[in-house]
């Protein structure tokens, strides 16, 4: 084995503008696989971070939510909250629990006016919705609060609102009755997100009061330690008497955020094989040129006594170290984008907020061991399997054809 390293490592120099080439085509390849792959995984992961902080790990509504919802209704609601978060806080593996109204009304400040969508909130949720990091300008919300408001940066830019300025909110409550309060604004936030930053939010007593909602909210959602224990959450919940007639998913079964998170799976997959294949097909192209230029050769190794199995692993060792080369060259340079990428993320606008899911303009890539393990075994995998295949076809030439000269 030894003599054969020597062998090989001394032939990939025989043409070296070729063997240069290869490295080159395994390198970028290499590189644009471990980019791919974190940013690929850092969208999937901020779908993921987005969506549970809208919906919880579980969602808990009425029956008829859905429908409600779409028409901007406020009697598909669950009543008797207070009686049934007590009850659900001591499920184990739940770590908060957070009732939620979410309501369309008219915003008016001096002559201006906006429709827009409002959000009723606990004291948990500040936490759970990240406030303290979205919050640009003011303070956070205080959930005691009846005449606090923090409002997006959207719908403040459009009503050219600031800190401590009064609006008055107009909406339809629960009987289908209008009602108008004032309010005091007493932040700005700015959560990255298009749809988010149109709407406000107030205090969940706050909006019962405006929606005449007494102990009334339009959805539950639960929070447990992470999205891995879904599915204990589930079975426990499960055994609640009190959520009989209720509708109860987890944060994987709403909206579009399965199908979304399966298609960027598949998108991944098609995008190492596409890019695997391209190293493979360069480290092929440089082995078959150096089979065919070398026939002679083989053929007076093989009447040395040099085994065909000898000679194979021979030009397989030549693939191995262009490959070798190329995807060590590879994950240096991928593995220092990938992680400026994890480290400063890339702003992508308002690109993403067609899409009906709640994400963030700002998209951070990983950078793991799973993208640097996903590319080498890809890498040498392509590139051992593109040297054998030529390597396998020249071996069978019989000593006399292969030093036969054409």
């Amino acid at each position: 084995m030894g003599d054969l390293l020597k062998i090989a490592f001394r032939n990939i120099f025989r043409n070296s503008r070729r063997s240069l080439l290869t490295i080159i085509i395994s390198f970028l390849a290499v590189v644009v696989l471990m980019v791919s792959s974190s940013f690929l995984g850092g969208l999937f992961d901020g779908i993921l971070g987005e969506s549970i902080k809208s919906t919880g790990h579980i969602r808990i509504t009425s029956a008829d939510y859905d429908i409600k919802e779409r028409m901007m209704s406020l009697t598909g609601n669950i009543p008797e909250y207070g009686l049934l978060k007590e009850r659900l806080a001591q499920v184990d593996g739940v770590v908060s629990v957070a009732g939620r109204i979410k309501f369309p009304c008219l915003i008016f400040q001096d002559e201006r006016s906006k429709e827009g969508l409002g959000y009723g909130i606990e004291p948990g949720d500040i936490q759970n919705l990240n406030f303290i990091n979205y919050t640009y300008q003011g303070g956070l919300l205080n959930p005691s609060g009846q005449n606090e408001i923090v409002v997006g940066r959207e719908l403040a830019r459009s009503l050219q609102l600031k800190v401590g300025d009064e609006l008055t909110l107009f909406a339809r409550t629960l009987y289908n009755s209008p009602y108008g309060l004032n309010y005091r604004v007493v932040g700005l936030y700015d959560m990255q997100n298009g749809r988010l930053n149109k709407g406000f939010y107030i205090s969940l007593a706050s909006a019962q009061e405006l929606l005449d909602m007494n102990d009334r909210v339009m959805e539950i959602v639960i929070f447990g330690k992470s999205s891995a224990e879904t599915g204990h959450l589930i079975n426990g919940l499960g055994k609640v008497p009190e959520l009989k007639g209720l509708l109860m998913k987890s944060w994987n079964q709403i909206g579009l955020a399965p199908v979304f998170t399966g298609v960027v799976t598949v998108i991944s997959t098609i995008m190492q094989l596409i890019f695997a294949f391209l190293a493979a097909l360069g480290i092929a192209n440089t082995m078959m040129m150096a089979v065919f230029e070398r026939k002679g050769e083989i053929g007076l190794l093989k009447s040395m006594g040099m085994y065909e199995d000898e000679i194979t692993m021979l030009f397989t060792i030549e693939g191995f170290m262009l490959g070798f080369i190329g995807t060590v060259a590879g994950l240096l340079c991928g593995g220092i984008i990938a992680y400026l990428l994890s480290r400063y993320g890339i702003n992508l606008g308002g690109s993403l907020q067609g899409l009906p899911l709640t994400i963030t303009n700002m998209i951070y890539g990983v950078f793991n061991t799973g993208i640097f393990l996903k590319s080498i075994i890809l890498g040498l995998t392509a590139a051992v399997l593109a040297a054998l295949i030529p390597a396998l076809n020249g071996v069978r030439l019989k000593p006399t054809e292969a030093l036969r000269k054409d």
